[in-house]
């Protein structure tokens, strides 16, 4: 043991140092990430950080059609927008997306105004709003259902998100590599301290945010505005990134006699 002492750096001989005089004091050596070594009349303890991260396709995407008319009269832009967003949920439907899937959120209507060169307003109409959302599992296809928004009149798609629709099983797998890494650190040391019998005593979960979703964000949806309206095709690049979630833990061991 005498050998072990002289060998190894001043972390350990501060930390039994420490330790001898009942001082509980957090250490840190190399990449350990401990955060507090102790030893008491029976056992040697310490705590260490166990970390986890995977790295998850998407497996869901909401997709978010904007509709709106202006017209004259409050009424008739109603109807028209009306008449517009069902069109576009039929051609959903029929291209097999469930209706349950397809929502219509924040309808609005307001007066719209231009100014003329005394910058007085002039009432231009009154513009019926709403936005259209699309869940799909289809996240491959996602121009195919752009471009059914695109032929039945949609305003605009401006915003499209992927996501881990079922994300426990995520998180438990990245809570178990963060495990593994503490057992990984303990045995380490444990070699080092030439001791065999590891036990854990305490895990504490850190609570960390993982954001089971990314946003992607576009300024209007590109198609080709000089072919028939039958064949206006979508031509955004709809891209996804790889979602990553994280475990952080402590983990106390003791290292008996």
């Amino acid at each position: 043991m005498k050998k072990f002492i002289k060998s190894t750096t001043l972390f350990f001989s501060i930390a039994f140092f420490a330790s001898s005089l009942n001082f509980i004091e957090p250490v840190y050596a190399n990449d350990f990430s401990a955060k507090s070594l102790q030893k008491n009349q029976y056992e040697t303890t310490i705590t260490l950080v166990g970390e986890g991260k995977i790295n998850i396709k998407p497996d869901t995407s909401d997709i978010v059609f904007y509709v709106s008319d202006i017209s004259k009269e409050t009424t008739e832009a109603q109807n028209k927008n009306k008449i517009k967003t069902q069109n576009i949920i039929d051609a959903l439907k029929e291209y097999g997306i469930s209706e349950n899937n397809i929502k219509i959120q924040e309808y609005s209507i307001y007066p719209e105004y231009d100014y003329d060169d005394n910058y007085d307003e002039i009432l231009k109409g009154y513009r019926a709003s709403n936005k259209i959302v699309i869940k799909t599992k289809d996240i491959d296809n996602i121009i195919s259902i752009i471009d059914i928004g695109v032929k039945n009149g949609i305003t605009s798609c401006q915003e499209i998100s992927f996501y881990i629709e079922e994300n426990n099983d995520c998180y438990n797998k990245a809570l178990k590599l963060a495990l593994d890494n503490a057992n990984d650190k303990a045995n380490f040391i444990a070699d080092i301290l030439e001791k065999d019998n590891i036990q854990i005593i305490d895990i504490t979960e850190i609570p960390t945010y993982n954001s089971y979703k990314n946003e992607k964000y576009y300024s209007e949806v590109i198609y080709d505005s000089e072919s028939s309206e039958e064949n206006k095709i979508a031509n955004t690049n709809i891209s996804y990134d790889d979602i990553e979630i994280e475990s952080t833990i402590y983990v106390t061991y003791s290292f008996g006699e």
